[in-house]
């Protein structure tokens, strides 16, 4: 009978250091060459993704066909029904995530994450709708051992007076040449279907940054939107400080409600109080003061004792920051040790006077979805 010529005894040196790892046994190697393999997959493939919408409702709440035909139309998304101005309709400040800024201070939207190890770059899709002006978005991440991406320079806010010298004066030359930042036009002039699409992408650099990164799967993080609203410069409006009602000062709460000489009636069948996307500019009196910005928070009726709307009852702006005390006058907060006048009587912010409201970017999210990938 022929020999068999794949067969091999099994010597005591079998498995010693000597031979282990000879072309013969090669099984040592493999497995590690698995866990090698493994692990370049793992930290090249297990990266993560999600996403955060907020509804955007129908003229037809309940039709489920009306909303698949036209989802992607922005003129058909009209809100939840109710009052509008105390008329029942469809309130379209209600769609979305909406919200403006002041011009001179950006807002930043902080979303929790977990940053992966294989992670070289973030992928943040913004749909929204832009409206009024150009604003400006900056993506960053803020990795849990405090290194920020992208490394350039996070300017402070001119908090003396939130100024808006120029439109987006925040964002510096260094954040509007990243790929993590993007200037956004109206809808009107820049979108699809009335919506409009941004990619940012934040290079997170882990081998060229000078402080490498260093991760571990689950490392906290967080990926930080910096929204700053442009101001319509041409849309200027003059509004009247409204003179004490009943003894009531003008000026109340810290100098932060101010009342105007306008009433609620004008906003009757259009607009609810609250959301109110303005700027106030105040020149004052006295030379010595620096004009100032603020940001029109809110808008509400001054007495809630009567209709919202009644023709008697005066327009109300919350803003922020609050109106400096240096330049308000006594008789607008109705005088007094405390009362927020820091400027000499008939100097300053006074019953009467006029202010100047400009429109500003308003930003409608509808989704935000932020991807990390491996490049």
């Amino acid at each position: 009978m022929a020999g068999i010529t794949n067969y091999k005894p099994v010597t005591d040196g079998a498995g010693t250091t000597d031979n282990w790892y000879t072309i013969n046994n090669p099984m040592g190697a493999a497995i590690a060459q698995r866990f090698a393999n493994n692990a370049s997959w793992l930290a090249q493939n297990r990266l993560m993704k999600c996403s955060k919408t907020w509804d955007c409702t129908k003229s037809n709440d309940s039709s489920t066909s009306t909303f698949a035909s036209s989802a992607g139309v922005g003129a058909d998304i009209v809100g939840y029904t109710g009052k509008v101005g105390g008329s029942s309709t469809n309130d379209i400040a209600t769609s979305g995530l909406q919200f403006s800024t002041h011009p001179g201070a950006p807002l930043a939207i902080p979303l929790g994450w977990k940053l992966s190890p294989g992670a070289s770059k973030i992928k943040v899709r913004l749909a929204m709708e832009i409206l009024n002006a150009t604003g400006s978005v900056f993506a960053a991440c803020i990795n849990g051992d405090g290194s920020i991406y992208p490394s350039v320079a996070y300017p402070d806010v001119n908090a003396a007076t939130l100024m808006p010298s120029t439109i987006n004066e925040f964002f510096t030359a260094d954040m509007r040449a990243e790929n993590s930042y993007a200037e956004l036009p109206p809808t009107s002039v820049s979108g699809t279907n009335g919506y409009s699409y941004y990619e940012l992408t934040i290079d997170l650099a882990p081998f060229t940054a000078s402080v490498p990164i260093s991760n571990t799967y689950d490392n906290d993080a967080s990926i930080v939107l910096f929204f700053q609203s442009g101001v319509d410069l041409t849309s200027a409006a003059t509004q009247t400080v409204g003179a004490a009602v009943g003894g009531a000062a003008a000026l109340t709460i810290g100098n932060r409600v101010l009342r105007t000489t306008a009433n609620m009636a004008k906003y009757a069948n259009n607009t609810n109080p609250g959301k109110y996307h303005k700027v106030v500019k105040i020149d004052y009196t006295d030379a010595s003061v620096i004009q100032t910005w603020h940001h029109i928070v809110q808008l509400r009726p001054y007495d809630a004792s009567v209709d919202a709307f009644s023709s008697g009852n005066p327009e109300t702006f919350v803003l922020w920051p609050a109106i400096p005390a240096q330049g308000v006058a006594p008789d607008l907060v109705g005088g007094g040790a405390g009362s927020g006048a820091g400027a000499a009587p008939n100097t300053g912010l006074r019953n009467g006077d006029s202010i100047t409201l400009y429109d500003i970017t308003q930003f409608n999210i509808y989704a935000i979805a932020v991807e990390e990938v491996y490049e």
